[in-house]
């Protein structure tokens, strides 16, 4: 059951704690840009049928997850754009099924001391979003511990992509978010090994032609975005051999001419409308 908590949401805040405080489903919580309350963190306190917690850009502080108390059953996580420490985030350590960790543009920024402290806590995690952070391709090499992860964003980070090699052996990452970053091509080469990958964001690196030719080797990517790279339609080509093809984000780097060549050789992206 989702509960939306948010300042502009269509029930009365008090018939939506008496939502939370009656029900015995499994709950998200959603309270987005709001101001969160003595009273709800009172019905949240040992909640253990709460499974997601989506507090973006919320007024939660360190002192409030620690009213949270101990969230047995939680999964997902979502903290981004709040003003949180990392001993405040980690006031949930208790909370051992988290999967879903996303803590991007979160004020201190998150360095690469603190996230290897937040993958040593939860181990398993499916999803990381650490984008907006401090993080360098020190801490990036940390992330290739999370053998279970699927979808993971270092977007505008510091990273440089000599860390990718961490990440190679990830058998089950599907998103790779890597967009503001200071990828060149070096660093395809990397994500080139990373077969099972179905969304690639390159927007706004360096990637040229000759870099971008590793995607040829992503036999189960489905979209991919490079928009403001140095990718022109001479690398677009490589991507005819994918007939997963579903989306390109591509800008002015790419002309209109390669974008209807690849519809004729790829019949998802064909039928694709944003395509």
């Amino acid at each position: 059951m989702r509960i939306d908590l948010a300042e502009n949401a269509d029930w009365k805040r008090e018939d939506r704690l008496q939502k939370i405080r009656q029900t015995t489903e499994p709950i998200c919580i959603e309270l987005t840009w709001s101001e969160i309350g003595d009273d709800l963190l009172q019905e949240l306190n040992g909640k253990s049928n709460l499974q997601e917690l989506l507090l973006f850009g919320s007024g939660i502080t360190d002192e409030k997850l620690k009213q949270l108390g101990k969230l047995p059953n939680l999964r997902t996580l979502q903290l981004s754009g709040c003003h949180v420490t990392l001993e405040g985030i980690l006031q949930l350590s208790s909370s051992r099924n988290l999967k879903r960790l996303l803590v991007s543009a979160v004020q201190p920024r998150l360095d690469d001391q603190a996230i290897a402290r937040l993958i040593e806590t939860w181990p398993h995690l499916e999803t990381l979003d650490v984008g907006s952070s401090d993080l360098t391709d020190v801490g990036l090499s940390q992330i290739g511990q999370l053998k279970q992860l699927q979808k993971l964003n270092i977007s505008h980070t510091k990273v440089t992509g000599s860390a990718l090699s961490s990440l190679t052996d990830l058998s089950h990452l599907k998103t790779l978010h890597a967009n503001d970053t200071h990828l060149s091509d070096s660093a395809m080469i990397h994500i080139g090994k990373m077969t099972s990958l179905e969304k690639l964001n390159l927007n706004h690196t360096d990637v040229s032609d000759d870099g971008f030719r590793e995607v040829q080797k992503l036999r189960n990517l489905k979209r991919v975005y490079i928009v403001d790279t140095r990718v022109t339609d001479r690398g677009l080509k490589y991507l005819k051999p994918l007939k997963t093809i579903e989306y390109i984000g591509a800008g002015d780097n790419v002309s209109p001419q390669a974008l209807q060549e690849l519809k004729e050789a790829l019949p998802l992206f064909a039928r694709n409308r944003n395509g």
